[in-house]
């Protein structure tokens, strides 16, 4: 979601205030700080690189899904559309 201002589509990047770029900086620091936290057990496990694999592979696992479900809502959005223009 902070992305979308530092790698989005260039039309859309030159048109946006520093401001907004610094700020998407800021919360990608930020997030990537919380999930560093996330994976450090502050607890005692008895594998702390295997609770960290876990944590971080729970968070890949459930980002591919969020993509693969954007691009097939994506894909039925654009179908439903060239349908109803022919």
């Amino acid at each position: 979601m902070f992305a979308v201002p530092l790698v989005g589509h260039a039309a859309l990047r030159k048109t946006l205030p520093l401001w907004l770029k610094w700020t998407s900086v800021v919360g990608f620091f930020a997030t990537a700080f919380s999930l560093l936290i996330s994976a450090y057990p502050f607890v005692t496990v008895v594998d702390a690189r295997a609770y960290a694999a876990k944590i971080l592979g729970t968070v890949v696992v459930s980002n591919c899904i969020a993509i693969g479900y954007h691009k097939m809502r994506r894909r039925t959005a654009n179908r439903r559309q060239r349908d109803s223009v022919c």
